[in-house]
């Protein structure tokens, strides 16, 4: 006979559990609801979260979109906005923010394991990750870092150990966003190690791992439902307006109407941002060197964290495509690095897309377009979204490359 107390006790965790699963059954059916009427728009849930990355992926007219900072830029050019009515037949769902690496979008399609299955998504990658410095910058990837998203990667049963075990290494030189997390810590160490008992130690603490990632997924629902409820207004219907898109026209309008905003300056940069960065920028003429380039490009963690990521999308079964923002040619011609060099980048993204049989669309040949970027960071201009717009269009619809 079972006593009371233990009855009372069992009957107390059947309630709470039943609790928990009618939680996670509400979120997923208010995130299948919304999905669509949140897909344009950013904000942090969406970036540090799981439940509305994987709901996205499984819905068939939605593209995910996974990038930078040129994600969080407003533009009628954008594809956010061009495509938020579904002209094509398809809108995107933008994830990402400034600093958004590869290491980055890597813990974030971990977390949505198995979906990935069959999955179309498009991946934008910015040069200056590859040649700006040696690896992501500390401060970003921290600003970017998500418990959730590293405890999907770490305790993953869908990605292979050799992935996890190169992923953890990298994880682990960005040390301070573990300090938070004990068992994580623990657990990336002992992949890193590459030892037998490293191996037997990481199983050891797998159980508790995807424990404690399915209490950080539980969390993500509720603060899904928390953000989807304090949005005044938001209703799921989203307008659905079939209309063509006269990709020459549009281009030739966005080519048109920004030369008329970025008439200040040599290099074709927005007025606004030479009239804030030309002291600055002309303090560069000459400041770099076609070998001090090639050096950081051939050397950078970059390229190891890119390969991982692709790893991880084909083992996945994604269908990816990668988009490259061409380098400011004009500009870093001014700043003394020749074209001969810079096409060492778009050589070199070229092997590792053919590698992995991945589509790329690198737009080398607007390397030195005046009116393609509006900075030196190789944001896009809106004739740039043009073609970043077209590109995306093809690719949805099985027409690209």
């Amino acid at each position: 006979m079972i006593p009371p107390a233990l009855r009372a006790a069992l009957v107390s965790l059947c309630l709470v559990l039943l609790a928990l699963e009618g939680l996670d059954w509400y979120a997923h059916d208010v995130a299948r609801r919304y999905v669509a009427a949140l897909a344009p728009l950013v904000f942090e849930q969406k970036d540090q979260g799981a439940l509305l990355l994987d709901t996205a992926f499984a819905q068939p007219d939605l593209l995910p979109l996974y990038g930078s900072s040129e994600l969080r830029i407003a533009d009628p050019d954008h594809p956010s906005t061009l495509f938020r009515t579904y002209p094509t037949g398809f809108a995107v769902f933008p994830v990402g923010k400034a600093d958004t690496t590869c290491l980055v979008m890597l813990e974030k399609l971990a977390a949505a394991g198995p979906d990935l299955r069959g999955k179309k998504v498009a991946i934008v990658l910015s040069p200056v990750w590859f040649f700006g410095r040696d690896q992501a910058d500390p401060a970003g990837y921290a600003g970017n870092f998500s418990r959730l998203q590293a405890n999907a990667l770490a305790y993953s049963t869908d990605l292979s150990f050799d992935l996890k075990q190169a992923a953890a290494v990298r994880m682990l030189q960005y040390p301070a966003t573990l300090d938070k997390d004990p068992l994580l810590k623990f657990s990336l160490q002992q992949l890193a190690a590459g030892s037998l008992a490293g191996g037997a130690l990481y199983y050891a603490s797998l159980p508790l791992g995807r424990l404690q990632t399915l209490v950080l997924r539980l969390q993500d629902d509720w603060e899904t439902l928390r953000f989807v409820t304090a949005q005044v207004g938001l209703t799921p219907a989203v307008a659905h307006q079939p209309a063509p898109l006269p990709w020459r026209a549009l281009t030739a309008q966005a080519a048109q109407d920004y030369s008329a905003q970025a008439n200040n300056n040599p290099f074709g940069f927005a007025n606004s941002y030479w009239s804030n960065q030309a002291g600055v920028i002309q303090r560069t003429k000459n400041q770099q060197t076609d070998k001090g380039f090639l050096h950081v490009l051939r050397h950078n963690k970059e390229w190891t964290d890119l390969d991982l990521l692709l790893r991880e999308l084909q083992g996945a079964g994604a269908q990816p495509l990668l988009i490259s923002l061409p380098i400011a040619g004009t500009y870093y011609n001014y700043a003394g690095v020749s074209a001969t060099a810079r096409k060492q980048y778009y050589t070199q993204l070229s092997a590792v897309a053919k590698k992995y049989g991945v589509p790329l669309q690198e737009f080398a040949d607007h390397d030195q377009d005046r009116y393609f970027l509006i900075d030196d960071g190789s944001h896009l201009s809106p004739k740039g979204w043009m073609y970043v717009d077209q590109t995306l269009d093809a690719f949805y619809h099985g027409t690209f490359p």
